[in-house]
């Protein structure tokens, strides 16, 4: 095992979390959206305690019927998720067809001390030997697996983009309320550049009047080249439904100054105005060339977070 996986890496489980199996009948889940790098998803759990107010996925509860603001109070476990994950795989099924780990929920959250369902997963996918392989999180208990990883990662490609909004711990505390600090977050690009594992920070989204100003992006796109990662990809805020209800709900309480204009920019696109858009599509890029990460520039200023082009071509992994 690497020496890096043997570090503790603290994370507490809350008690006034409600933890609920849920049967895993399947895993992996394809990706309807063919713009999208990557063709199937997998999320050990549903739900996630970090509860960031600004988290598209909080939609995927009502799939449940449980209220979207229930997201980070009650976490579906899928028990049983690596033998199904097993008995699904045959030869070719991931042949040329990315699998992304952590597009619904943090697979590294507090509950995988517990329960280790994407540990379980990952020792599955590392005897498939056509796997490309992507995991988000924002969470440096992934260190704990650089051992399967590395394993992955000497057969076929394989990223770890780590989401990191801003250097300011006081603010990520407040926009992502339970989510390991962003010093945390930097130290686990580092450990895992270290194993030889490539990483990329995922500045997703960027949040108009709160994490948008120059100075601070620049800071945070040095702070994780400084790290380590090799690729940086930034994105507007993007307002679904039942996210919006939440994430206006906590702007009124602790920034109503910026209710308005987050009213007027979401009003009718939940992708926000053109014009910040282009502002932070335009920005982001040149900020990120500035820190020396290879040119990225969006396919659409449409599309959600996880596309983008690069060298000409588009992103190998999201």
């Amino acid at each position: 095992m690497s020496r890096h996986a043997t570090q503790p890496v603290r994370l507490r489980v809350r008690p006034d979390i409600e933890f609920e199996v849920l049967p895993a009948h399947s895993v992996l889940n394809r990706n309807k959206n063919s713009k999208l790098p990557f063709y199937w998803t997998l999320n050990p759990y549903r739900g996630c305690e970090f509860g960031c107010r600004y988290c598209y996925a909080r939609t995927t509860h009502e799939y449940l019927d449980v209220a979207g603001e229930e997201f980070e109070r009650r976490i579906f476990v899928k028990q049983g998720a690596a033998n199904v994950l097993r008995e699904t795989l045959r030869p070719g099924l991931l042949a040329g067809k990315a699998v992304a780990i952590g597009t619904a929920t943090d697979p590294y959250q507090a509950a995988e001390v517990r329960y280790g369902i994407t540990r379980s997963l990952l020792e599955v996918l590392a005897k498939a030997p056509d796997l490309t392989l992507a995991i988000t999180t924002k969470s440096p208990l992934v260190v704990r697996d650089i051992d399967l990883l590395t394993e992955i990662g000497r057969r076929r490609p394989v990223r770890v983009n780590m989401t990191v909004t801003t250097l300011d711990g006081r603010l990520a505390r407040e926009i992502e309320h339970r989510a390991p600090s962003p010093r945390r977050r930097l130290d686990a690009i580092r450990a895992l550049s270290a194993a030889g594992i490539e990483t990329a920070l995922f500045c997703c989204p960027i949040l108009p009047g709160l994490t948008d100003d120059e100075r601070s992006l620049r800071g945070l796109l040095h702070a994780a080249k400084d790290a380590g990662a090799t690729f940086a990809v930034g994105s507007l805020l993007h307002l679904e439904d039942v996210p919006k209800r939440v994430f206006l709900r906590w702007l009124e309480a602790r920034h109503p100054e910026l209710v308005a204009r987050y009213r007027g920019m979401y009003a009718e696109d939940r992708y926000g105005t053109r014009e910040e858009r282009e502002r932070v599509l335009a920005l982001f890029p040149r900020l990120a060339r500035d820190a020396g990460f290879p040119d990225w520039t969006p396919v659409s200023s449409r599309e959600p977070e996880f596309v983008g082009r690069t060298a000409g071509e588009q992103m190998r992994m999201f």
